[in-house]
């Protein structure tokens, strides 16, 4: 009879770290931005800090359920999984939308939508759309998660 291996490994294995880091990375943004929200007293600044907390609030909850997923090795797993990263994946393209309203409408100029303005959504999209056929087709998820894991995953936008 087959030993069936079910330890993270390989893609999985780096999806699972980088989702580590990110969140570590996210915790150091929210308590900057809790710093910085404190330290300033103009307005605008502080309706800037204030989005950045929730942006940041709401991506370490995305992030902590994708990495607590990630360790369950389970059929659900995946679903879950792709099902955390498309709301994350809209938190963040509404994040980049509200930055540039804020930034018009709190600067009273008009916003010069270039590269350094749609790299974000665009970085987010394809994070979303690489993951989610990772899951759909990877032999290590089936492996790892179960026969049947990733054939029921939509990747939707």
């Amino acid at each position: 009879m087959e030993k069936i291996s079910r330890a993270l490994g390989g893609w999985l294995k780096l999806f699972f770290v980088i989702h580590l880091v990110f969140t570590s990375m996210l915790f150091a943004v929210l308590i900057l931005s809790m710093l910085m929200f404190i330290a300033q007293m103009k307005a605008d600044v502080m309706v800037f800090m204030g989005f950045y907390i929730l942006w940041s609030a709401l991506m370490i909850y995305i992030v902590v359920g994708i990495v607590g997923a990630a360790r369950e090795p389970n059929q659900g797993s995946p679903k879950r999984i792709v099902m955390l990263m498309h709301n994350g994946l809209w938190i963040n393209i509404i994040f980049h939308l509200g930055n540039i309203l804020l930034s018009y409408f709190l600067d009273k100029q008009s916003v010069i939508l270039g590269p350094s303005k749609l790299m974000g959504p665009l970085i987010s999209v394809l994070w979303y759309f690489a993951w989610c056929a990772y899951f759909r087709k990877s032999h290590r998820v089936k492996e790892y998660y179960g026969l049947n894991a990733g054939e029921s995953l939509v990747c939707k936008g």
